[in-house]
């Protein structure tokens, strides 16, 4: 891959986590799981057993805004990194709970999909 794949891709991913932060925002789980993740996806970190699916991915997070998730903001100054159909990056994100943040550290692993790229796996953890 070169400079400028790697730059066209990073903006590419940039911009579904864009996504994911406006979709979290606006508070309807089900289409930001089912728009932002693939059919299986697998979010997993610790003190979270696996979140597998659609539908489980969406109410994990109905079950997070609940308890007082508000915002999630992601930081993917990292490059991707890409061969073929699938890219992995590492991300940190903000998670604003309870009126404390909390840092996260994650993996994910992208899918190109006909409906562009999306997120297979997220496995996170918080940074201590």
């Amino acid at each position: 891959m070169n400079a400028n794949d790697n730059a066209s891709l990073a903006k590419e991913l940039r911009d579904r986590l864009d996504y994911f932060e406006e979709a979290f925002a606006s508070g309807d789980m089900k289409a930001l799981a089912d728009t932002f993740y693939t059919e299986d996806a697998v979010v997993e970190g610790r003190g979270m057993s696996p979140q597998v699916g659609r539908r489980a991915l969406a109410e994990a997070f109905e079950g997070a805004r609940s308890a007082g998730l508000s915002r999630i903001k992601v930081d993917s100054s990292e490059p991707p990194r890409m061969s073929g159909d699938l890219a992995y990056q590492f991300i940190t994100n903000d998670n604003d709970f309870a009126g404390q943040t909390e840092v996260h550290r994650a993996l994910i692993v992208w899918r190109r999909t006909g409906d562009g790229w999306m997120c297979e796996v997220d496995f996170f953890t918080p940074v201590q």
